[in-house]
């Protein structure tokens, strides 16, 4: 998508829901309370070993789309509307193809 605009000359919007987030181990994640379960379904969409580890959310911009919607630091990102995001990069490419759109 990105290559095709920037070809045409087009500016590139990026989706952002003003939100930092850091890879945590199955170990600390269960110390957020994520049951064995997700945790399972999780590790069984994963594609290889570099996706077994969940993100969280580090920080977040106060009155922020994520704040709004309410997201708060230390929220386990693992879905999104039903699909499995085992990296910052699935989150990021969901914003940007979802720019303008409720999610």
């Amino acid at each position: 998508r990105c290559v095709e605009l920037i070809r045409k000359g087009q500016h590139v919007p990026r989706g952002t829901i003003q939100v930092a987030f850091k890879h945590k181990t199955f170990e600390e994640i269960k110390r957020y309370g994520v049951s064995d379960d997700i945790i399972k379904a999780y590790k069984s969409t994963a594609k290889d070993d570099n996706e077994m580890y969940m993100l969280t959310v580090e920080k977040l911009l106060p009155k922020g789309p994520a704040h709004d919607a309410g997201v708060r630091n230390g929220d386990v990102l693992y879905k999104i509307n039903g699909k499995m995001i085992h990296s910052y990069i699935d989150a990021e490419s969901f914003f940007d193809d979802n720019i303008g759109k409720k999610i």
